[in-house]
């Protein structure tokens, strides 16, 4: 019926448009018509293609979180079923459910504290600075004030402590061992400084008397290699510099003073008591 062969073509590219698209343009020409025609049939065919492909399963994700020590739990997918539910079978569980196909969804602990970053500082690095006996600190100012004031100095630092909080670990570990080192010069110093024959520990001294003055009281003290000496309030006594505080009719009172690498002062009390005669 159609001899001519170019009407047949045009024919059936319009049949065929009609079919895929349910459009059709007869204005344009021959070779536009089957470039809009391959065109259309190339994004019919991708999609086809694209349905085809195997869809990837993703893993839902639930806004779920539960407190727990566990590391993770798994949770029945059943929950969200309440028609399906087992009332017997917990919903959260340490291993696996039978019933979870996959084994359920996994339901993470988010108690966990965060790791805190950077380095402790204010620790056990602080037990190397050792105190100084403050009696003997005071003489420092006078004896060697360059010391003194650098003592004092790095005192205030660990004592107010903005500053070191905000310099890094090998600034700060550096700022500790100088000040240790200082702290070691000065207890060298006062090792080395010449002490009395009190200066010595206090378990090795006896008292033996009390003697009542006029105008103030005094102490009659016996050293290890029984020797007497007379002290008064204020003495030196003891091998950390400590101070007579005050005589009473039965004791002597002694005070001890520390100064810490912060630049604080601590105090200790000590006694050693009349010796009674058996």
């Amino acid at each position: 019926m159609f001899k001519n062969k170019h009407f047949i073509k045009k024919i059936s590219i319009a049949f065929l448009a009609i079919l895929l698209t349910g459009e059709i343009s007869w204005g344009q020409s021959d070779q536009g018509s089957s470039a809009n025609l391959t065109s259309k049939l190339d994004l019919e065919l991708g999609k086809e293609e694209a349905d085809d492909k195997p869809k990837k399963n993703k893993k839902k994700e639930f806004p779920l979180s539960v407190k727990t020590k566990a590391k993770r739990y798994f949770l029945n997918p059943d929950y969200l079923f309440p028609d399906k539910r087992d009332p017997f079978v917990p919903l959260l569980s340490k291993v696996r459910s039978a019933s979870g196909g996959d084994g359920g969804f996994i339901v993470e602990r988010t108690d966990k504290k965060p790791k805190k970053s950077g380095f402790k500082r204010f620790g056990k690095e602080l037990k190397k600075l050792k105190p100084i006996p403050y009696e003997f600190f005071k003489k420092i100012k006078s004896s060697d004030p360059s010391l003194y004031s650098n003592l004092e100095r790095y005192g205030k630092l660990f004592r107010e402590k903005s500053y070191l909080r905000k310099v890094g670990k090998s600034k700060y570990f550096g700022i500790v061992n100088r000040y240790r080192d200082l702290i070691k010069l000065a207890n060298k110093k006062a090792k080395k400084s010449p002490k009395t024959p009190l200066q010595t520990p206090i378990k090795k001294l006896k008292l033996v008397g009390i003697i009542w003055g006029e105008e103030n009281k005094r102490a009659l003290v016996e050293t290890s290699n029984s020797k007497g000496h007379s002290v008064k309030a204020g003495s030196l006594i003891g091998e950390n510099f400590g101070i007579i505080q005050s005589i009473e009719s039965s004791k002597i009172v002694i005070l001890e003073k520390k100064r810490n690498f912060d630049g604080k002062i601590s105090s200790k009390i000590d006694e050693i008591r009349l010796k009674q005669n058996s």
